[in-house]
């Protein structure tokens, strides 16, 4: 490809990626640009092109204005507020611990633990003093003799 060509392809390649604009050029290939550019009509209408297109974009920018007060307050309103994990858990321990302070639990736990040994042991200590085995003499026992 002779370096002509090469440097007409090379301008309309930059035209296409980077616009009319010339301050957004290459610095080192500014200069060869222009130069395709006056010798040209089909990288000046590339141009006219480019330009219109970079006048449409930069009307189509939109600045993003958020006030970050304003959001968060809208947002705080729109979200029903749940109690920190730290406020939960104390709510909870202090239930417990009144509770455990007016002893309405002792007596409950009294009836349990005693019921409880009294269970264990008898099922340690309970040693049969007869044989069992045959059901008709179970069935006797639990009917009772007549």
């Amino acid at each position: 490809m002779s370096p002509e060509r090469e440097s007409h392809r090379r301008a309309r390649t930059l035209l296409e990626a980077l616009g009319a604009e010339e301050s957004a050029w290459p610095d080192a290939e500014r200069q060869s640009i222009l130069s395709e550019l006056a010798e040209s009509d089909v990288l000046k209408v590339l141009r006219t092109q480019e330009q219109t297109l970079d006048e449409w974009l930069n009307q189509s920018s939109v600045t993003a204005s958020l006030d970050a007060q304003a959001v968060a307050l809208q947002i705080s309103q729109s979200h029903a507020q749940k109690p920190a994990l730290e406020v939960r858990l104390g709510t909870v321990l202090e239930r417990v611990a009144d509770l455990v302070a007016f002893g309405s639990w002792r007596s409950p736990v009294a009836a349990s633990v005693t019921l409880s040994v009294g269970v264990a042991l008898g099922t340690l200590v309970y040693v049969p003093s007869e044989d069992w085995s045959n059901a008709e003499q179970y069935s006797f026992t639990v009917i009772g003799e007549e």
